[in-house]
């Protein structure tokens, strides 16, 4: 089965490095090369330079920090609303491996539709590149919940209804929010990464029918499996149990499109084979 990976990071952060330890991943280029064999990979620009994440003082764009960029790893680009947003700065930035760009909303205490981030809306456009947004719990106890709602993309999708949009993690655990907010609006998607976070216990654990039907019942609602990419968060968990879990969620008929093909038309991911 071909498979696209819509949402991994893959930067020098502590708090990733540490909850690899959790999940048990190998979170280093060998580590990376290993796990994605074959599989394309969209990474999440975020840096960490002046302070653990969200660091304030991060310069834009927030970008991978890689020494060695995989052939099959695209990236996102990452922003600081603290921190000047130029755009002929951004622009020299986007190559061809720019899949899009990653808003950390709850990270950052900022609404999306904020003006601060009006330039990278338009920039997007402009470059015909979606936009990711963190929305649902946030990772660090310093994000606010408020800022991450997925209700606050319906605001945007309209404002912007040019640019595709693409709700993170589902909005979990507002899965019914996140499911009207791309039901209503066609430039909204979502992607399925971070539902769950540790090894094959800890996803164990979550195989129950009460989470399950917490999930199962945004996707029903939504009756939309066009508007659902596949994505982990890496490594806050393994793949190949996250494919599984995914799978028992979307119904096989959709398997080709929900792992692969929506990434690749969304992102527009023209070198994918």
């Amino acid at each position: 089965m071909k498979l696209i990976d819509a949402h991994i990071h893959f930067s020098n952060i502590n708090s990733f490095k540490d909850i690899s330890k959790v999940s048990h991943v190998d979170y280093s280029l060998d580590g990376f090369k290993q796990e994605f064999e074959g599989i394309i990979a969209i990474g999440m620009g975020v840096t960490e330079l002046h302070e653990s994440f969200p660091d304030s003082k991060a310069q834009n764009p927030m970008t991978l920090d890689l020494d060695q960029n995989p052939g099959n790893l695209y990236h996102c680009l990452g922003f600081n609303p603290h921190q000047e947003i130029n755009i002929d700065t951004i622009k020299k930035h986007i190559t061809p491996k720019t899949a899009g760009f990653k808003i950390y909303a709850g990270y950052y205490h900022y609404y999306v539709w904020d003006a601060i981030y009006h330039p990278i809306y338009k920039l997007a456009e402009e470059y015909d590149l979606p936009v990711v947004i963190h929305t649902g719990d946030t990772f660090s106890e310093k994000g606010l919940l408020k800022y991450a709602h997925p209700l606050e993309i319906d605001e945007l999708a309209v404002s912007f209804p040019n640019v595709r949009f693409i709700i993170a993690h589902f909005g979990d655990p507002w899965i019914m929010d996140a499911a009207e907010v791309a039901a209503k609006n066609k430039n909204v998607y979502i992607d399925l990464s971070g539902l769950i976070i540790g090894d094959q216990q800890e996803i164990n654990h979550f195989l129950v029918p009460e989470y399950i039907t917490h999930i199962k019942r945004g996707m029903i609602y939504l009756d939309n499996y066009k508007k659902l990419l596949f994505g982990t968060d890496w490594p806050l968990v393994k793949v190949k149990p996250y494919v599984e879990f995914i799978k028992k969620l979307v119904p096989k008929e959709h398997h080709a499109d929900v792992f692969y093909n929506n990434a690749k038309r969304v992102f527009k991911l023209k070198e994918v084979e």
